[in-house]
C-alpha cells in the first residue's frame, strides 16, 4: 500500500508529486494529518511540505491536491483518500544532508468543503 499526490493546475494539467512529499510523509503519511471534515459543512485544515530541489515547482492557490492509493483494482475515484485544494504556500530554503541547499514549498490545504462557502450569483 503506498499513497500517491496529485496536484492539478490550469496550465500542467495533472502532476504527481509523490516524489516530492518530504521523507516524513512517505513512511507514515496516515499520522502526518491530512484533515477532512464531515461535520456541518466545516473546513479541514492541513499542511504538507514538498521538496523542490530543482527550484521547477510552482505552486498556485485554489488548485486541486488529492490523494490516492494504489490498491484499488482499476476504479480511479475507490482509491482517493484525500480530496482538496491548495491555500497559502510558503517557499524557503534549507540545507538537507542527500541534496544539499534546496527550496522547500509548505502549502496549506483546505478539504473538499471549501467549496461550501463559495457564494453563486444570480442574475
Amino acid at each position: 500500500m503506498s499513497w500517491h499526490y496529485y496536484y492539478k493546475d490550469d496550465v500542467l494539467g495533472i502532476t504527481e508529486v509523490t516524489d516530492r512529499v518530504q521523507e516524513g510523509w512517505a513512511e507514515n503519511p496516515g499520522t502526518q494529518g491530512l484533515v477532512m471534515n464531515a461535520e456541518e459543512g466545516t473546513v479541514g485544515t492541513s499542511q504538507i511540505v514538498l521538496e523542490d530541489p530543482d527550484g521547477d515547482l510552482v505552486i498556485h492557490g485554489h488548485r486541486l491536491f488529492y490523494v490516492t492509493e494504489d490498491l484499488t483494482l482499476g476504479d480511479v475515484h475507490a482509491g482517493q483518500i484525500y480530496v482538496g485544494f491548495t491555500a497559502e504556500h510558503e517557499y524557503s530554503r534549507r540545507e538537507d544532508k542527500r541534496l544539499g541547499l534546496m527550496r522547500i514549498v509548505t502549502v496549506t490545504l483546505r478539504d473538499i468543503n471549501t467549496i461550501f462557502e463559495r457564494r453563486v450569483g444570480n442574475g
